[in-house]
């Protein structure tokens, strides 16, 4: 569906960041590494997939505005920076 569906067991939140272009390979990749990412700065399991899974479509949702429906999973990854910037400039992330 359009929407992930994240949950501890206790806890749901629901993802809507993404799109249909991103059901390429390697897009689940990203997702992992992200996942993984979050993970380092301590944040438990729940908030680090919950990150993980917002940033991740929100950067296929920015490579698809940028680059056009055609982007890849490196594509994904080049964007990272950008996306988070967007997101720090749109005053979305809070220090």
């Amino acid at each position: 569906g359009p929407y992930d569906y994240i949950s501890d067991g206790n806890k749901l939140k629901i993802n809507k960041t993404g799109c249909p272009e991103m059901s390429i390979g390697g897009t689940g990749d990203v997702l992992a590494g992200l996942c993984g990412s979050f993970l380092t700065t301590g944040s438990n399991l729940f908030q680090a997939a919950c990150s993980a899974a917002f940033l991740n479509g929100y950067i296929g949702e920015y490579c698809k505005k940028s680059l056009g429906p055609r982007f890849t999973a490196m594509d994904m990854i080049n964007n990272i920076n950008t996306g988070i910037l967007n997101l720090w400039k749109n005053n979305t992330l809070k220090e």
